[in-house]
């Protein structure tokens, strides 16, 4: 059996960044040479397909796609399920052992130490390639051999002489000749050439790349915290059309009254587009806008927006979300969900003041896990999960 293994899946149902088409020229070529597995990382959670081409369709010859986000770093939530998604989990930290034999694999997932999620099986290797490099039959032609017809020979004609007379040469006169007059030539009128249509080229899209500033306004925390001044946070954006979709991690660093500001870069942006814009802070569920001024409309509690109007320009842009309040509740390991677990830890840690455990609990940055971030964390249950972009 044989293995490949890249960052970016060409498949995954993860909401932060789900399926990769770039990877798709490279997954053909797995295909077409009958690879058994993929294996890849980026998104942070794991995920396991049935073997498939490249375009979504089950094959039992095709690449067997595994997404093992699992290391240590915050795990995700998932998004929609992707045609062929098998199993898939983010609650739990672990490895994926592989062992490729001569006619069959087998994987199992081992997680951390305390934890019980687990994945096992075995499939099959591909006997040969399914693609353009399989095995060329040979066709054996044996030729008939047509006689060819007998020519018949021409027949010799013998051509019979004929005696021709000579004439008798007879004086004759010749006339003198008269000049003719040469005739006046007439000046031929040369045309006017039409003009040559103009060709209008088509134009290039824009692609550029941009940087966002962004400001956000974080529930529970209304000046600058003494202690913690930094936030980090994963920022998604996708053109309307989905054709762009990329992300990238941003530090946001408090500011007077409360407000995060951070700027992030975004390569190949087609200026063009619409765009949505999702973030997910530390320890905060994730949010999206369609603007970038976003406001909470009167009578709502939890924001939200269908169209995109977002567009961006070359050069420095600014997205200012003063005007929401990005929710808390969804504490580390991060699963798209403000539960019982989150709800659970800060009430069990309560009056602490562990490092470790503020990083956690401590939703409103005040160097102490208490009763106010534990009703932050119950006033979150009004969205409750995580806003995610399909």
């Amino acid at each position: 059996c044989t293995l490949s293994f890249f960052h970016k899946p060409r498949y995954s149902s993860g909401s932060a960044h789900g399926d990769n088409l770039n990877i798709g020229p490279l997954f053909q070529v797995l295909f077409d040479n009958g690879v058994e597995i993929a294996l890849s990382g980026h998104d942070h959670n794991y995920e396991r397909f049935a073997p498939q081409d490249n375009a979504s369709r089950a094959n039992p010859n095709g690449v067997r796609q595994f997404v093992v986000g699992t290391g240590g770093d915050n795990l995700r939530s998932m998004g929609a399920s992707k045609p062929n998604s098998e199993l898939s989990f983010t609650n739990t930290w672990g490895v994926l052992k592989l062992t490729l034999g001569e006619g069959e694999y087998s994987w199992n997932f081992i997680p951390v130490t305390g934890q019980t999620t687990t994945d096992s099986g075995s499939a099959q290797c591909n006997t040969i390639p399914i693609g353009p490099n399989s095995p060329t039959p040979t066709i054996s032609i044996t030729p008939s051999l047509t006689p060819l017809p007998t020519l018949s020979p021409i027949p010799t004609t013998t051509p019979t002489a004929t005696n021709t007379p000579v004439p008798t040469t007879a004086p004759t006169n010749i006339p003198t000749p008269t000049q003719t007059p040469i005739p006046t030539s007439t000046p031929t009128s040369t045309p006017t050439p039409s003009p040559s249509p103009t060709l209008t080229p088509t134009p290039t899209p824009p692609i550029e790349t941009v940087a966002i500033t962004v400001i956000t306004k974080l529930q529970g925390i209304t000046k600058k915290p003494i202690g913690t001044n930094k936030q980090s946070a994963l920022v998604i954006v996708q053109s309307e059309d989905k054709s762009i979709r990329t992300s990238e991690t941003i530090e946001l660093i408090a500011q007077e009254g409360g407000l995060f500001k951070g700027t992030v870069q975004l390569q190949k942006m087609n200026l063009l587009f619409k765009y949505r814009f999702a973030i997910k802070v530390q320890n905060h569920l994730q949010v999206i806008v369609c603007d970038s001024k976003p406001v909470l409309n009167a009578g709502n509690s939890v924001f939200s927006c269908d169209k995109p109007s977002l567009s961006f320009v070359k050069g420095e842009n600014i997205i200012d979300m003063e005007g929401i309040t990005i929710r808390a509740g969804d504490i580390s390991p991060q699963n798209g969900v403000s539960d019982s677990y989150d709800a659970t830890f800060i009430r069990n840690n309560l009056g602490s003041t562990n490092t470790e455990e503020l990083k956690k609990g401590d939703l409103n940055l005040d160097g102490i896990i208490d009763s106010q971030d534990f009703v932050l964390v119950m006033q979150a249950l009004d969205q409750r999960l995580d806003q995610n972009i399909e």
